[in-house]
């Protein structure tokens, strides 16, 4: 959202004048599926199709209080993204529960004005995060929104949780040169040693860009929002198909290593419960495969509902 909000400011608001250059990680210029998700079925832990645990009383309140959010209804996808059966339609084009129309219509009317003209007086740099399984488009069944990865059957990846395709302005191609890209997490790419040498190389500090991390990228499926208690899945793909050691490395707050696995790729597996708090795990290669993999970091908060105030 912050990436949307630096854009009103320059386009709208003046900032344009006193702007070089704008950088965006993983904004959803187009919008993200997760706020339709979240906008129709409510506010509910990811893991509740999993474990059949939900979060109880807070729940309803959640959901009442992200129902009133226009912020939230500028994150929905501006593009195509409700299946029927006469193709792709707009949220704006089809009757959705528990959606509030005026509030959808004037958060597609915040992407046109947004769209309408980029000013020529600064460079916009989208880094867009790419390789991750994405929720991209929708079906509606019962009530409910069913996510998918594909759209019109294809599978345009993204970072987890902006689709590649929403990750830059409605207005530019998707193989614009202008588009950096890094095969990570939406909540690490400001933190991916590829991505950081690109701001270096956009900002002018250098003449070339240092693809650092390797050679072979890897798709990661990883729970964000763990259960306390529950242990974490994960699955590492190499997007090559390459049969290389992969690790699991986990980090608490403080930086200090709390756990490690093994991984074959393509191969489930599971990390132990963890005590509360927020992690980082770090699947990268093993042993003569360390220099050829580009790692993956994936944020992942454990939380106890008991003990949360």
């Amino acid at each position: 959202m912050g990436g949307l909000v630096a854009r009103w400011y320059i386009e709208r608001e003046g900032g344009a004048e006193i702007t070089r250059k704008l950088i965006t990680l993983g904004t959803p210029h187009r919008g993200a599926l997760n706020a339709l998700e979240t906008l129709v079925n409510g506010v509910e832990l990811k893991l509740v199709d999993s474990y059949g645990i939900s979060i109880g009383r807070l729940a309803p309140r959640l959901t009442r209080f992200a129902r009133s959010l226009p912020s939230l209804y500028q994150l929905l996808p501006e593009y195509a993204c409700i299946e029927t059966d006469d193709g792709l339609a707009k949220t704006t084009e089809v009757l959705l529960p528990e959606l509030s129309t005026a509030m959808a219509a004037d958060a597609m009317r915040f992407h046109t004005d947004l769209d309408a003209q980029q000013s020529a007086a600064y460079d916009l740099h989208p880094i867009v995060g790419f390789r991750q399984p994405t929720a991209t488009t929708a079906q509606l069944r019962n009530g409910r929104v069913r996510a998918l990865e594909t759209i019109e059957g294809n599978d345009e990846g993204g970072d987890g949780t902006v689709p590649r395709l929403a990750a830059t302005p409605a207005r530019w191609r998707p193989n614009d040169p202008a588009i950096r890209s890094a095969a990570e997490r939406h909540g690490s790419l400001q933190s991916n040693r590829g991505v950081l040498d690109e701001i270096e190389f956009v900002l002018g500090a250098r003449a070339e860009p240092y693809k650092a991390g390797g050679l072979t990228e890897l798709t990661v499926r990883i729970d964000d929002l763990v259960l306390a208690g529950q242990p974490i899945a994960l699955r590492a793909d190499t997007a090559d198909g390459s049969r290389v050691g992969l690790l699991a490395l986990i980090r608490d707050e403080a930086g200090r290593e709390a756990a490690r696995r093994l991984l074959t790729p393509g191969e489930p597996a599971t990390l132990s419960p963890l005590p509360p708090g927020g992690y980082s795990v770090e699947i990268g290669g093993i042993g003569t495969a360390a220099h050829r993999i580009a790692p993956v970091t994936c944020p992942v908060l454990v939380w106890n509902p008991e003990t949360a105030q």
